[in-house]
């Protein structure tokens, strides 16, 4: 049996409607109504969780009857965050690390010992190995994820239960609504890519698969980035490369400008001054500027885009 956690998000649903044609599936979820329609759809079982309030794994392990023998766990259960840190309260930085870090303790110190000869996948992004300007919650949480996995597979290695995970960079889904709300503000996120792209969980679903299947005996504590090249490769760019108007938030804009711009003017379009943190400037109305100010001879260069932030 495979355990799919986060079944009802984009990529999980996806996911459960491919290991549910080959494999007895059972899901974990926060929204029992999706949870209870995707259940009468597969044929299979499910359990609630409320990650602010879990019993202790070993009590949380008696959700699957004792004889099922538990091949795969893919915890899809994850959100994204992208703030300042000046701008991240006490409570949302929790909420990250609660919801993407504790659910996959959670769910492996549930599991693991019934997992003998399985493999458990779990989800980082390339903010967990990357360092992304207004991402330092989610890259808390992710990179915590990378670390817990490679730990947990030396101890677990005895069982022969393999814990690998995988990072995406951003992809089409519900909790990417927001940063990919307009078609030029897909055109900026897709163009940090060296390969020029918004992933998708056709991207994703192959290499799940291959991890929980025995061609991938032989690899375990590892994190496999689908993010394009994002992560370690550095295209060449040309001097002169066309500006970009982004409508988004300030944040977004700068976390999502191509990788190699260099900000070097913020001026409001606003009447009034939008809200102040720290002294800086939050809310709508902002016109950022970036300037390909120079370029070496491997063709490496400050990317320049304009972004009007609506």
């Amino acid at each position: 049996m495979y355990i799919i956690a986060g079944s009802t998000g984009t990529l999980g649903s996806a996911i459960t409607e491919e290991l549910a044609k080959n494999h007895d599936i059972f899901l974990i979820g926060r929204d029992e109504s999706k949870l209870k329609e995707q259940a009468d759809k597969y044929n299979c079982k499910y359990e609630v969780i409320d990650l602010t309030n879990t019993p202790e794994p070993r009590e949380f392990s008696k959700i699957i009857d004792q004889e099922v023998e538990i091949t795969g766990l893919v915890n899809c259960i994850g959100s994204i965050l992208i703030k300042p840190l000046h701008g991240t309260s006490v409570d949302e930085f929790n909420d990250v690390i609660t919801t993407n870090l504790f659910s996959s303790y959670f769910l492996l110190a549930s599991f693991a010992r019934r997992m003998k000869n399985g493999s458990a996948v779990f989800f980082s992004s390339v903010a967990g190995s990357k360092g992304l300007s207004n991402h330092e919650a989610i890259s808390a949480a992710k990179s915590g994820i990378e670390g817990f996995a490679r730990s947990a597979a030396a101890t677990y290695a005895k069982d022969n239960l393999r814990v690998n995970v995988i990072a995406p960079s951003i992809m089409d889904s519900n909790m990417s609504q927001k940063i990919l709300s307009t078609e030029t503000a897909r055109e900026v996120s897709k163009n940090m890519h060296p390969i020029a792209k918004i992933g998708n969980s056709s991207d994703i679903i192959p290499v799940i698969k291959w991890l929980l299947s025995p061609e991938a005996k032989w690899v375990t504590g590892q994190t496999i980035h689908v993010d394009g090249g994002l992560s370690t490769v550095k295209p060449r760019y040309s001097k002169g490369d066309a500006i970009v108007e982004v409508e988004a938030t300030k944040t977004v804009a700068e976390a999502y400008a191509p990788m190699d711009c260099v900000i070097t003017e913020v001026n409001s379009n606003l009447e009034t001054e939008p809200e102040l943190i720290n002294n800086d400037p939050v809310g709508d109305g902002w016109m950022v500027k970036a300037e390909i100010k120079e370029m070496d001879d491997s063709g490496m260069s400050y990317q320049e885009y304009e972004s009007f932030i609506s």
